[in-house]
């Protein structure tokens, strides 16, 4: 019996339906308490409202079913006693997890030494704990026994708590900086408003070697703490931050002085153009010196998109390099009279809002590509970041380009940034004329593939078959021409992920662009999404941080690094990264959606169904709110309402027949209603029209109905997923 997260009830091996709520309850609580109860106390728990007579008469019919379905010993009963479930015969995760626990906090050791024994039961005991307990069952009309789950659950989690304290405590002693980072991070999620956690997280990124990760944790705690309960930071909290921020790790860890292994990190504030300059033409020079800094393995370099929201700031530069966590930041301006161009860069030191260096810039436009790299260069030589040989040739040796054709490129950069089919249209287009003009120029051509990639995801002007292919074309002539065009690499990963469903071909393409630069925010995202995929939730959630922390102001990153919290096992945590996801984009609607997982996670439903409903009546477009009606229908079909899920789904089919709804929607509108052959059958379509919301089939394994099924696990085999 499984009662930490969603209970499950397993016969010889099966899940086992018992067909009422009432049935699970009862088992509940003889199998957690593992005692034996009068039959009149379980007849008022159970039956609050009913007198004496109908609730022994509701228990005697309720034990009745129960022993036939699992057997007389299981379940022993008298005529005025239930027995408690055999512990020889019966497995149950609580019991199981209170007695790990029990026997770590009675073994006598020395206290001041490891104990591999004790560990090991309490790391036993965190994996049991698959979610809290019961979570998602209720029986609103039984007060005590809800009162009873509920200060059970408390208890276990409390008992939770000690153990990951335990175990951050053990770990950091060993030196295992990295697994008692893990730890600390889950028992934050389960309170994140405890500083004291918010402290012990610092230290541990700070002798781990990730000062930035510290100095953002500070952050991250004095946002939370400031939202929650209006409250600044305590004063031990600040003097630790001061000291990580220092560098005097002495004071995080006594005895210990270690230098920071982390790269200097670098904001590119967007460049100013004169009045009358085009503005594709200022960003582009902002998003080229951003391209060129982030190719020096030994900078770390904020992403475009979140330096553009610096964009005509009145911030200081103190307040941006506390907000950005970074150690300087460039800014600056971009002037072009014909065809000269003139940059002048500015060097500041963040922290301390102090200027270090001024240079100024000037090449023909013909020669831009070597002006961006000699800029980098300048940069690298001022910060004292040392090139490589591989990283001084592709900056320093830069090949000429027409003019035309970097314009070109310029504007297709300006207009994709804009992620809408219409700007895409237009980037495409330019990308098209650059080609044209020079059929070897590797930048354009990848330009070109990623444009038709974006259309592939649900343009109608072009089918998603002849974008996939154009895209994977031009992805491999530009890499033809530069083995390195890291663009070109995402763009055959995102082919082979989304359309070839070549799982491991994706991530080699990812990989190798991540080489080329291991702080690209997207590729970086990507490879989490590709985790994700594969159902490795621990390592998605691992990359998503890192591209969050490149990019935490790009609503992408942003979102997928929610999923991968919530998926991962921190969704009180995903919630607050929600927050503040809504704060910088208020009208993405895509964040609701992630809001409303969290909600069915906690079993929350009515909740769910509430905010789903708000968010429906909130579209400005009848799109967009067709968008969640099926994700409402599984909801009301996991609350209990079959009538209102059935209702709307016949509105979500008649949407379905005018090509609207995706296949892999449908298929779990089925599954949810009950219906899991017809689920399966509309899982069979989404494989046929290759459906992206197949790329999230590893969720829907965890419905043993499914998993067991033999035609779905066949096609999750021909998927590619593992099971």
């Amino acid at each position: 019996m499984y009662l930490l997260g969603a209970p499950q009830i397993r016969y010889t091996g099966s899940e086992l339906n018992l067909g009422r709520k009432k049935s699970v309850a009862l088992l509940a609580y003889l199998g957690a308490n593992d005692k034996s109860y009068n039959r009149d106390t379980l007849a008022t728990l159970l039956w609050p409202g009913h007198n004496d007579q109908q609730a022994r008469g509701s228990l005697r019919r309720l034990l009745s079913e129960l022993r036939k379905q699992l057997g007389q010993q299981l379940l022993p009963v008298d005529r005025e006693q239930v027995g408690s479930l055999d512990p020889e015969r019966v497995y149950v995760d609580t019991r199981e997890f209170e007695r790990l626990i029990g026997q770590s906090k009675a073994h006598k050791h020395d206290q001041e030494a490891v104990c591999r024994s004790c560990m090991d039961r309490l790391q036993k005991a965190v994996q049991l704990y698959r979610g809290d307990f019961m979570i998602g069952f209720s029986l609103a009309e039984c007060g005590e026994f809800s009162d009873w789950q509920f200060f059970y659950g408390e208890y276990l989690r409390r008992e939770l708590e000690y153990a990951l304290e335990q175990l951050v405590a053990m770990l950091a002693g060993l030196e295992t900086y990295n697994q008692a980072i893990e730890y600390a991070r889950r028992w934050l999620g389960l309170d994140p408003l405890n500083e004291p956690v918010h402290r012990r997280l610092m230290q541990l990124y700070t002798l781990s070697g990730r000062r930035s990760a510290a100095l953002r944790q500070y952050r991250k705690c004095r946002e939370v703490l400031q939202k929650e309960l209006s409250l600044q930071p305590e004063e031990e909290t600040e003097r630790l931050y001061q000291a990580v921020k220092v560098r005097k790790l002495a004071a995080v860890h006594p005895g210990r002085d270690r230098p920071e292994t982390g790269p200097p990190r670098l904001a590119v504030l967007p460049l100013a153009g004169s009045s009358g300059q085009e503005e594709w033409f200022s960003d582009g020079m902002t998003d080229a010196i951003i391209t060129a800094l982030s190719q020096i393995s030994g900078l770390q370099v904020i992403s475009r998109t979140t330096a553009y929201h610096y964009q005509g700031t009145d911030k200081t530069m103190r307040q941006i390099a506390s907000e950005l966590e970074v150690d300087y930041i460039l800014e600056g301006t971009v002037l072009r009279s014909g065809q000269e161009v003139r940059v002048s860069a500015k060097l500041i030191n963040g922290p301390e809002d102090r200027h270090l260096w001024t240079q100024n810039f000037v090449r023909s436009f013909q020669h831009i590509m070597a002006l961006q790299g000699q800029i980098a260069c300048s940069i690298a030589e001022q910060i004292k970041v040392r090139l490589t040989s591989k990283e001084h040739r592709r900056l320093c040796v830069a090949r000429e380009v027409d003019p035309e054709v970097r314009e070109l490129c310029m504007k297709g950069v300006h207009y994709g940034r804009q992620l809408s089919p219409k700007t895409n249209w237009r980037a495409l287009e330019c990308f098209q004329k650059a080609v044209e003009l020079d059929p070897d120029h590797a930048p354009a051509l990848a330009g070109l593939a990623y444009s038709y990639a974006f259309l592939a995801g649900g343009d109608a002007v072009i089918s998603r078959r002849e974008a996939y292919e154009k895209a994977r074309t031009l992805a491999q002539l530009a890499l033809d021409t530069d083995e390195s065009l890291l663009e070109a690499r995402l763009t055959l990963g995102v082919v082979k992920m989304e359309w070839d469903w070549d799982f491991p071909g994706a991530e080699k393409e990812y990989r190798s662009a991540l080489a080329e630069n291991p702080n690209h925010a997207l590729i970086l995202t990507f490879l989490a999404q590709h985790a994700f995929t594969m159902g490795r939730w621990s390592e998605s959630l691992e990359l998503a941080e890192k591209a969050h922390y490149v990019d935490p102001l790009n609503g992408f990153v942003g979102w997928q690094y929610c999923r991968s919290l919530i998926w991962a096992g921190y969704a009180r945590k995903a919630l607050v990264e929600i927050d503040k996801l809504e704060e910088l984009f208020p009208q993405t609607l895509h964040t609701s959606m992630l809001r409303a997982m969290v909600y069915l996670k906690f079993g929350q439903f009515s909740r769910a169904i509430e905010f789903t409903e708000q968010m429906i009546d909130r579209c400005d477009s009848p799109e967009w709110a067709n968008w969640f009606k099926p994700n409402l229908v599984n909801q009301y079909a996991l609350a209990g309402q079959p009538e209102k899920a059935r209702e709307l789904s016949k509105e979500v089919f008649a949407l379905r027949e005018q090509g609207k709804i995706p296949a892999t929607d449908m298929a779990l509108n089925s599954f949810f209603l009950g219906d899991t052959e017809q689920a399966i059958d509309w899982f069979e379509r989404a494989y046929q029209e290759r459906d992206l919301g197949l790329l999230d089939i590893k969720f829907y394994l965890c419905y043993e109905q499914l998993k067991r099924h033999a035609r779905f696990r066949e096609l999750v085999r021909r998927i590619g997923v593992p099971l």
